[in-house]
This record gives structure tokens, C-alpha cells and sequence, in this order.
């Protein structure tokens, strides 16, 4: 937030998270080979996922370089927020209930469906393991592809437009991939599905962040994280036992329940925000370039 302008933010966020994706993507698809390749040179296959493991900790620490690269921005006396009474009594609470009422019905909804679709793929419409894993590679493509055109539609639509829209499409390939008929007919809303879902996460937490002041953004950042990962596994336990009883269908038609109402609630809580903002704030003059223009990145 601090090493981005407001016109720069949208697409920083999802380049951000594309790069995620791509970087999960590859370690995903590299890490069964680099088990099995370790088998070849005596270890045994155990040893294998030790190294490999041991390996994507190595990974994971050397990208901790690069941040130590990003120039800190300074911070004024009136953005630090101390961990008191008074501090927390001045944050908008009403905002932020309404923000994470609406994300925490997403994370319900995808906790009762989200983490069986391989089982979906594998017992309603007979799927092979090493096809199931082909799906998945193709999904993060599509998740890749989705998170990249995000920010080009967010000029266009604007964020809260953007956000409902893509949940809304989704609600009809999720339902279509509850009722496809064949294997290959479900790939393509299943495809389809994760590429709108995921293209709304960055967009909607670059809204969350600019939304409230300087000071409440770590606050704000944690209580996203949390409103998704307490539904999440609450749901995922709710999940299980609904489809162990009843079937993949009902999880579908009730995540799809969720989306609807938490893409009603966000439309009707700030459909005029980012309207209201501009008229707000006023417009800077033009300023000359600066040869320390793009410094912090």
C-alpha cells in the first residue's frame, strides 16, 4: 500500500497475486518430480519428499531478499496506531462489519465445496488421479490469466462493480459444474469458475485497504485474513459430512447460496463508495516526472 499510487495499486495487487499463482503453479508441478528424480540418485522416496521439502524452505527463504530491497516509507505520527482502548474505539467498526460480513460469506461458502472438488472430479464423474492433477494445472492457468485481466477490467467497471460481477458469473458455472452431464463438460465451468472467483480477491482487498485510513491498514489486513480462514474451516467440517451424507449437490446449491448473498450485501454496501471517494478527494495538479519515480520497486 505504501509503495504504490491509487492508479498503481489495482495492478501491483494483482500482479502480486498472479505471481503467486504461478510461483505455486510451478513448485506444485516440480516438487512430484523432484521426489521421484531423488530416487534415481539412492535416496528412497522418503528421503525425497525430506529434500524436497528442505528445498522449498531454501526456496521460501530467498524470497525474503527481495523485500529487503523495498524502500520503508515513512511513517507520520498520525498513521501509527498503538494497540490501546482509544485506538481501537476510533476504528469505523459499521465498515468494517459490513466488509467482512461479505467476505466471510464467501469463505463459508467456498469451505463446503472448495476443498472436494477433487473428489467431485473423482467419484461423480469417474476421473483418473493423473487427469485430476492435469485439471488443476489448468485451473492455476486460468486463475493466472483471470488475476491478470483483473486490473484492465477494474479501470473499466471499477473495483465493487468488478467484484459482484465476477462472483455473480461464477454462481452460474458453479451450478453448471453441479449439473454437468460428462467429465469434459465439467472442466469448462470448472475452469471458468475458479478464473472469476480469483480474479476478485486482489481487487477486493486493494478496495478493503484503501478504504479505511493508514493507520487501521495492518488491522484491517489481519481481519480480512480472518474472516476468510474461521468460515473456511468451519465450513470445510460442515462440507465433509453434507456431502458424506447427502452428495456433492447440496454443497454446491448452498455455496452458491453464500456467493449470491455475500455479492448482494457488497453491491448494496458500497456500490456508491468508490463514486463518493472521487467526488471527495480532490483532483492534484499534473506534476513533472521524477527521476526517482520508480526507485521503490
Amino acid at each position: 500500500m505504501s509503495n504504490t499510487t491509487e492508479e498503481e495499486r489495482t495492478y501491483a495487487f494483482s500482479f502480486q497475486y498472479a505471481i503467486g499463482l504461478a510461483g505455486g503453479a510451478l513448485g506444485s508441478f516440480s516438487s512430484g518430480y523432484f521426489s521421484e528424480f531423488a530416487t534415481k540418485y539412492g535416496y528412497t522416496l522418503t528421503e525425497g519428499y525430506r529434500l524436497t521439502i528442505i528445498g522449498g524452505c531454501l526456496t521460501a527463504a530467498v524470497g525474503l531478499l527481495p523485500l529487503l530491497l523495498l524502500k520503508i516509507q515513512p511513517t507520520h505520527p498520525e498513521d501509527k496506531m498503538s494497540m490501546s482502548i482509544t485506538s481501537l474505539r476510533s476504528i469505523d467498526w459499521k465498515f468494517c462489519l459490513k466488509l467482512l460480513s461479505s467476505r466471510a460469506l464467501i469463505g463459508l461458502g467456498a469451505g463446503l465445496t472448495i476443498p472436494f472438488l477433487n473428489l467431485y472430479f473423482r467419484y461423480v464423474h469417474n476421473s483418473q488421479p493423473s487427469r485430476i492433477g492435469i485439471y488443476w494445472s489448468l485451473s492455476s492457468i486460468t486463475m493466472l490469466l483471470g488475476t491478470l485481466l483483473a486490473p484492465l477490467l477494474s479501470d473499466r467497471l471499477g473495483k465493487v462493480n468488478l467484484v459482484v460481477s465476477s462472483q455473480l458469473l461464477s454462481i452460474l458455472f458453479m451450478l453448471g459444474l453441479a449439473f454437468a452431464p460428462s467429465e469434459s463438460i465439467a472442466l469448462i465451468p470448472f475452469l471458468i469458475r475458479v478464473a472469476l472467483m480469483n480474479m476478485s480477491s486482489p481487487i477486493a482487498n486493494a478496495f478493503a485497504l484503501e478504504s479505511v485510513p493508514r493507520k487501521e491498514q495492518g488491522v484491517m489486513n489481519a481481519l480480512l485474513m480472518l474472516s476468510w480462514s474461521l468460515p473456511w474451516s468451519l465450513s470445510t467440517l460442515i462440507g465433509g459430512k453434507m456431502i458424506e451424507r447427502y452428495g456433492f449437490y447440496p454443497s454446491f446449491i448452498s455455496t452458491s447460496i453464500l456467493y449470491l448473498l455475500s455479492s448482494i450485501l457488497f453491491h448494496l454496501f458500497f456500490h456508491n463508495t468508490e463514486k463518493e471517494r472521487k467526488i471527495s478527494t480532490p483532483i492534484p495538479p499534473p506534476q513533472p516526472p521524477s527521476p526517482q519515480r520508480f526507485s521503490r520497486w
